[in-house]
């Protein structure tokens, strides 16, 4: 096969194992929240995606939102394009994996064949890992991140090679986008170091007098300051003040020092084992295994002993093993609404798989050892089955949902997501049981989510238990101080439906009094008098004509010349006040 035919190949067979992700829904968790909003932005401009002026703020990701405004304009948030979109990034990055190991054996003067790059393209793109950050619209992030990490890598590789002085300015231009995709970028900053100073052992004195003037301090520190120094200021600019979940992340650290290095080692463990071993797949990680943190100091010791070692493959392993190095301080569980995550190891991915092909190419391990092809095979077609049916699983909400709430029992949020979309197909007891089991999952002490006791009193409306339904909204009242105007809607159902069926007339009162004053609470929390018109022809289809018209003629009385409603409610609050 020609070199030019491997990069079609790496497209070739990333599109057939990624084709399920073209068709696949909106994601209920944070996707369908991100393209409401985005949708309500009827105007944007550069200057409002990197200087959004907002008064604190944790992410700073302009290019991430500009990505998806680039989408508005041009596909109108079409969920096939945005889907799309991820799957393309993707690839691109694949490809950046296969022309960056081909770059790396170049600059070892070794004249590998075509197949090394090729299949470290394979190991990081068919890696179950990735399929997180593909699939999810929100994971754009580290999609984008990888991108530029890749092609700034890429870049100090043609600088290595061919010592022109414009390209580590490139590089860092790369670098500064890696960051404006997602602050964690900048674990790389080791990495970068290291692709620039690491000597390979066929390096020659030419080569090496060609970066001699990159290498000096002043200089690499000078271009360093300007990159991080620039993304902090564009920061400081955009949001007036920090998020408050990282000076709780940095006080939880000061409180609890051994608490802290214990979670530390356990997440080191813990995505160590995920690179080699990814299975279960999890979309929400709550919590791991305490032995973990075990497994983390020999580990450890093993990657110290690789990092010592000097060489160039070294120096890729250890530069991929930085990048999740910010997921240590999510593990403290102040940040990220899940401490764990699959796609916080996608760029690691990346470069880790440049460094396996790496290692296999000097121990020649495929053109020796005739056990070669059988340890890949034994790692490639499991992933390779595991990413399809992933893909398969992310395609609608109700799969992932589902996988996810029962691998993540204790996950409020995913327990009440899964259960609206049991509710929502009409399931009613599955809905039943997984909202119930997320109103009693303790919530974030921070703020109260009132969403799974209003799913929950729906829920209980559909089953008849009108009670109960009562109960779960009235608890929201409380709860919420009585600012909701979800729970008076639900309220309203209720007692819409307590009436109807009432045949004591006391009793039909009472009911009517209490839906009238729900409804008036939830005119006062959301004024529209279109309410109260809608309340009177509920009432007028139950032929309680009185009690239609005082309906009627509130809604007269907040109505303003000229409101399209109005003639109709001054007919009906005019014909049942003469029906009375």
């Amino acid at each position: 096969m020609s070199d030019r035919a491997w990069p079609f190949l790496i497209v070739a067979v990333m599109l057939v194992v990624f084709y399920p992700a073209f068709s696949a829904e909106v994601c209920n968790v944070d996707d369908a929240q991100m393209l409401e909003v985005l949708q309500q932005v009827t105007q944007w401009s550069l200057g409002d995606i990197f200087i959004p002026g907002a008064s604190g703020g944790l992410y700073y990701r302009p290019l991430l939102g500009l990505s998806f405004f680039i989408n508005k304009s041009l596909f109108h948030l079409n969920p096939f394009t945005l889907h799309a979109e991820n799957v393309l990034i993707h690839l691109a990055n694949c490809l950046l994996v296969f022309f960056l190991a081909r770059l790396l054996f170049a600059l070892k003067e070794e004249n590998s064949h075509p197949v090394y790059a090729f299949l470290g393209s394979l190991f990081f793109g068919l890696h179950p890992l990735v399929t997180e950050s593909v699939n999810w619209i929100s994971g754009r992030t580290d999609l984008l991140m990888g991108f530029f990490l890749l092609f700034s890598a890429l870049v100090l590789m043609l600088y290595r090679i061919n010592g022109r002085k414009l390209l580590p300015w490139f590089a860092a231009f790369f670098f500064l986008c890696a960051l404006l995709s997602k602050e964690l970028a900048i674990a790389f900053l080791p990495g970068y170091f290291l692709i620039l100073y690491t000597k390979t052992s066929a390096q020659n004195d030419q080569l090496h007098s060609a970066v001699l003037w990159y290498k000096k301090p002043l200089l690499f520190v000078g271009v360093t300051i300007l990159v991080i120094g620039t993304f902090f200021l564009l920061r400081t600019i955009a949001f007036t003040s920090d998020s408050s979940r990282i000076g709780l992340t940095l006080q939880y650290m000061y409180i609890n020092p051994e608490h802290s290095f214990f979670l530390f080692l356990r997440a080191i463990g813990f995505y160590l084992k995920k690179l080699l071993i990814p299975w279960p797949l999890n979309f929400a990680i709550v919590e791991v295994d305490p032995l973990y943190e075990l497994v983390a100091i020999p580990v450890i010791g093993l990657c110290i002993y690789i990092a010592l070692k000097g060489t160039f493959t070294s120096a890729i392993f250890i530069a991929g093993l930085f990048l999740f190095s910010p997921a240590l301080l999510i593990a403290l569980h102040q940040i990220a609404w899940t401490p764990y995550a699959e796609r916080y190891l996608y760029c690691t991915t990346a470069f880790v798989s440049i460094a396996a092909v790496m290692y296999c190419a000097n121990s020649r391990l495929f053109l020796e050892k005739r056990w070669g092809p059988v340890m890949l095979s034994v790692f490639l077609i499991p992933a390779v089955i595991t990413t399809i049916q992933r893909n398969l699983t992310w395609q609608t909400n109700q799969r992932i949902l589902a996988d996810t709430a029962r691998k993540s029992p204790t996950e409020k949020s995913i327990q009440w997501l899964y259960g609206a979309v049991l509710f929502k197909e009409g399931n009613y007891q599955e809905a039943l049981f997984h909202t119930q089991r997320a109103v009693a999952l303790p919530g974030s002490p921070l703020f109260y989510n009132p969403k799974p006791e209003i799913n929950l009193g729906y829920i209980l409306y559909h089953l008849d238990r009108i009670p109960e339904a009562i109960a779960a909204f009235e608890t929201v009242i409380k709860k919420t101080s009585d600012k909701l105007p979800e729970a008076h809607e639900g309220l309203i159902e209720c007692y819409y439906r307590l009436w109807g069926r009432a045949s004591d007339k006391d009793e039909k009162q009472e009911y009517f009094a209490a839906l009238e004053a729900h409804g008036m609470r939830l005119f006062a929390l959301r004024p529209d008098p279109l309410l109260y018109y809608n309340l009177g022809k509920r009432v007028m289809s139950g032929k309680a004509y009185e009690q239609a018209g005082v309906f009627f003629s509130k809604a007269v009385s907040h109505m303003q010349e000229g409101h399209e409603y109005l003639p109709f409610a001054k007919k009906l609050a005019s014909t049942f006040q003469r029906h009375q």
